[in-house]
This record gives C-alpha cells, sequence and structure tokens, in this order.
C-alpha cells in the first residue's frame, strides 16, 4: 500500500521530532504513528536484532519511498537524521500539493471529454434530412460502439499515464516536453527535485561527488543523472562543481549563481533549499496555466463541434423547406 506525500511528510517530521528528545531509531519506528505498524514494527525489529542500516532500508516494506532510503543511510551513517528528515518532510509537503493541483486541474478536461464522448456520437448519427422517429434511431449498435472506442481510448490513455508515473517513467518527462505548460512543468518540477536532493544529501553528509551522483538518480531525466555522474567524476578529478556548471545546460543561469555563491561562502545547503522552493512555485505556476488553457481549449473544441452540428442542422432544415417551395 503506497502512502500519500502528506502522510509521509508528517510521518517523517514525527520521527524527526522523537530522534530529537532523546529516543532511539527503533523506538521511534516503533512508536510513531502515521505509517502502517506491521511496516514500522518490521524495520524496528530488524535493528533491535543487529541489522545494519542499509540493510534494514533494503528489506523495508513497499511503501517507504525508495529514492528516501538513500537519504536515510547516509543520514543515519553521519549522525543528521534528524535534519534531514525535516528537509524530506518539506519535500514531500511540497510534492503532495503539486500532485493535488494536477489532479484538480484534469478533473474539468477530463469531465468534459467523458462526456463528449457519450453527447457527440449522437450528433454524429442523427440524419437531420429524415430526423428521428424513435430513441432506437439514436441509440443503436452503432452509438454504442463509438462510445466505447472513445471512451475506451480515454480511459486506457488516463490509465497509461497513470501507470508511467506510478512507475516513475522516463517516458513521461518526453512526454510533457511536448505540451505547453506541462512542458514547464517538468523542467522546473526536475529542477526543484535536483535542488531539493542535493541539499538533502549534503544535509546528511554525503561525500559532494556522491552527492551530485544521488540528486542526478532522484529526478529520473537523464539529462540531470548524466550531469550528476559527470560532475561526480570532475569532483573526483579534483574540480569543484562551480567550475563545469555551465557546461550543462539542463542547469539555468539562476542556479548555477546561487550555487558558486553558496559553494564560496559555506551556504551550499541553505541557497540549494531556496533553489528548491523557488523551482517548485514556477512548477505549481506551469500546472495552474495548463489547468487554465487545456480546459479552454477543450471547451473550445466541443462548442466548435456544438457549432457545426447546429448549422448542419438549420441547413438541412432550409433545404427541405425549399424543396417544399419548389
Amino acid at each position: 500500500m503506497a502512502l500519500s506525500h502528506k502522510k509521509i511528510a508528517k510521518w517523517y517530521l514525527q520521527v524527526a521530532q522523537t530522534l530529537e528528545s532523546g529516543v532511539s531509531l527503533p523506538a521511534a519506528l516503533d512508536t510513531c504513528l502515521g505509517a502502517p505498524a506491521p511496516g514500522r514494527r518490521l524495520m524496528s525489529n530488524n535493528l533491535q536484532s543487529g541489522m545494519d542500516v542499509d540493510e534494514m532500508l533494503k528489506r523495508a516494506p513497499a511503501w517507504f519511498p525508495k529514492k528516501d532510503r538513500f537519504f536515510w543511510s547516509a543520514a543515519v551513517h553521519s549522525g543528521r537524521l534528524p535534519q534531514t528528515l525535516r528537509t524530506l518532510s518539506d519535500q514531500h509537503e511540497r510534492m503532495g500539493a503539486a500532485k493535488m493541483k494536477l489532479a484538480f486541474g484534469a478533473l474539468y478536461p477530463v469531465g468534459m471529454l467523458t462526456f463528449a464522448g457519450f453527447v457527440l456520437p449522437i450528433m454524429w448519427g442523427i440524419d437531420f434530412e429524415k430526423g428521428v422517429s424513435s430513441l432506437s434511431d439514436v441509440f443503436n449498435p452503432q452509438y454504442f460502439a463509438t462510445v466505447a472506442i472513445i471512451e475506451g481510448s480515454l480511459w486506457g490513455t488516463i490509465g497509461l499515464l497513470l501507470l508511467l508515473a506510478k512507475i516513475e517513467s522516463p517516458i513521461l518527462p518526453m512526454l510533457a516536453k511536448l505540451l505547453p505548460g506541462f512542458r514547464g512543468h517538468s523542467r522546473n518540477q526536475a529542477l526543484a527535485d535536483f535542488s531539493y536532493a542535493l541539499a538533502a544529501f549534503l544535509e546528511a553528509g554525503t561525500p559532494i561527488g556522491k552527492a551530485w551522483a544521488g540528486a542526478g538518480m532522484v529526478t529520473n531525466q537523464t539529462k540531470f543523472k548524466q550531469a550528476g555522474t559527470a560532475m561526480r567524476e570532475r569532483i573526483e578529478d579534483g574540480a569543484t562543481p562551480s567550475e563545469h556548471l555551465t557546461k550543462h545546460r539542463c542547469f539555468p543561469e539562476d542556479f548555477r549563481s546561487l550555487y558558486t555563491t553558496g559553494e564560496k561562502t559555506g551556504q551550499l545547503e541553505k541557497n540549494l533549499v531556496v533553489l528548491g522552493q523557488q523551482y517548485q512555485q514556477n512548477a505549481n505556476g506551469s500546472m495552474t496555466f495548463a489547468s487554465i488553457l487545456y480546459p479552454l481549449l477543450m471547451f473550445g473544441a466541443i462548442a466548435a463541434v456544438l457549432v457545426f452540428a447546429i448549422i448542419r442542422f438549420y441547413a438541412s432544415y432550409l433545404d427541405g423547406i425549399t424543396g417544399l417551395m419548389e
């Protein structure tokens, strides 16, 4: 059973507060509510039996986010788990808000498309010259076949998109690049995820080269993965990330500027969190734009079809009157 971002955020915050009060990690996992009890107790029992943290995380229940396990491991080994959990809690809170906005934004266009799938075949099936003598003239096998094709295509596509999102397929970001609004959301969300992830890794005490590679993996986008891997290699050769940021076009000017400033002033983690917040706001703004644009386009398309049907009806009606007069 998967947990929502909101529930994960609350549980992480509760565990962080419990650890800060002096309670051990096994006891915190066992007592902090919000996540399924069997999974919490399993992790707690594994730690109490002497299992190391990394092995415990590998055997964690399915609802435990796989990406977060890297942060937990690094934070436990560095002794910074409470701070890291607070950062992760904030990140999940923002991600949950973004997904909620996306879901509500999709309700209207999906509803309009579903409605159109039942109504438009009626208009297409009406013979305006002969008229309609009974309901069987409209609700015939051809009508139900057309509805099945339209609704099946619509909901099959929605189901496929949800599946791609669930398995975190890289195909979804590629599709998003083709659509205005979603293109901006995908880019800004990836930058927000990368900034938050890099800040969390560094806060957890992860070596900077490994942190860059890990943050690239978190975004699930090829260009960020490649940038993270390449940056790790350059860092291991003795270079600093700011020296090579311009070589990776996926990082905009504001990212390069704040990263370089943070690197020089010792405020890198703080600057990365600020960048994550800014990009998350931009991503949410792009989603708001998309949630307005596409319903309007859908409404316009359906209205155009209705106008065409009305014009067709009156044209047939006038042709009939003209024929009688002749």
